[in-house]
């Protein structure tokens, strides 16, 4: 381990591994994570998304496995190796709310949410929701996403929780 330019500790050695998200997980506690490739050893980035409780529920029960965001901002950094940790939306979530942390095993961008439900499969991204325009329509119902979506695409985390 040392410590670089800002302080932070963490470790030396890169990752040449198939299964970084498994090995990140591992060492979630020890803040040493590196990215999925052999040339890649910059370490691993952690990042918040905020869902509502019943995604939040569904990502703790494991069958909610891709998480879609609006291909935006912050959400673009995001790579295969990169730590999540989900908290539930609310108004009275503070800092001491659960959280979820999973590790992100892959990311895809796709111009549509159709596209995205088609591609990863509507149980995979909404558990519950069996019909295609009832998960665009979800999708599209929160806050601007319907304007990024045809401006930006969306993004499709695959996710696996780190237990």
């Amino acid at each position: 381990r040392y410590r670089d330019v800002t302080g932070v500790q963490t470790c030396a050695l890169p990752i040449c591994s198939d299964s970084v998200t498994d090995f990140a997980c591992a060492l979630l506690h020890s803040n040493c994570f590196y990215r999925s490739t052999v040339m890649d050893s910059t370490p691993a980035a952690s990042f918040t998304f905020k869902v509502q409780q019943q995604y939040f529920d569904f990502i703790q029960a494991g069958v909610k496995i891709v998480e879609g965001r609006c291909a935006t901002g912050g959400y673009l950094t995001i790579k295969k190796g990169d730590i999540v940790n989900f908290q539930v939306d609310s108004d009275n979530a503070g800092e001491d709310s659960p959280s979820l942390t999973c590790g992100i095993t892959r990311v895809e961008h796709y111009k549509t949410f159709s596209d995205m439900l088609q591609k990863e499969g509507i149980e995979n991204c909404l558990p519950g929701t069996t019909d295609l325009q009832t998960g665009i329509d979800t999708y599209q119902s929160f806050p601007s996403y319907k304007e990024k979506e045809r401006e930006f695409g969306v993004l499709a985390f695959e996710i696996k929780l780190c237990k």
